[in-house]
């Protein structure tokens, strides 16, 4: 849910934020506040052997959750409202059975179309170090530039050599 929660002593007080929402429940206390409005509660928050208990279903709506009830295992779950967040499609090329570029176009390289990337934010190119040459990553950093990628990503920096290095020093410019 990523909400920061506090306790007040001196007021007995639950309080919870999100940045945007916040909520204040209050020990043995049936009016909640949601952003400074009061709102009526089933039951009253408590303390019961040391430990604060509150309304769940209470406290997860007023952030935008959904609650679920399964009877049949007596299980709670909490589904937090969607968040506006970056996703980077990484994508290697491989052949023509496992290539990540079918399973984000849809179609088989070069070739594209809508497929998955609605989903993504940004689309950048791997390059898996162990099977890679300087040649190899100089290839794959042009395709990057003529599909206008916005990056490629490295993985296993260990086994990157010098000549790999340069090829990348000579073929882009690093955003920092």
């Amino acid at each position: 849910m990523n909400i920061d929660v506090s306790w007040d002593n001196q007021t007995r007080a639950v309080n919870g934020t999100d940045g945007s929402t916040t909520v204040r429940l209050q020990i043995d206390n049936c009016t909640a506040y949601r952003n400074n409005i009061p709102m009526a509660l089933d039951v009253a928050p408590q303390i019961v052997e040391g430990r604060t208990l509150i309304p769940l279903r209470f406290f997860s709506e007023a952030f935008n959750c959904q609650v679920g009830w399964d009877s049949a295992i007596y299980q709670v779950s909490i589904i937090s409202p969607p968040k506006a967040m970056t996703v980077i499609g990484f994508y290697a090329l491989g052949d023509s059975q496992t290539s990540s570029w079918t399973n984000l176009f849809g179609q088989i390289y070069p070739n594209t179309a809508a497929g998955n990337t609605d989903v993504i934010s940004e689309l950048i190119l791997g390059i898996s170090a162990p099977s890679e040459t300087a040649a190899s990553i100089a290839t794959k950093v042009g395709i990057a530039k003529r599909y206008n990628l916005n990056g490629i990503a490295l993985w296993r920096l260990g086994l990157i050599n010098d000549g790999m290095w340069q090829t990348l020093r000579d073929s882009l410019t690093a955003s920092r």
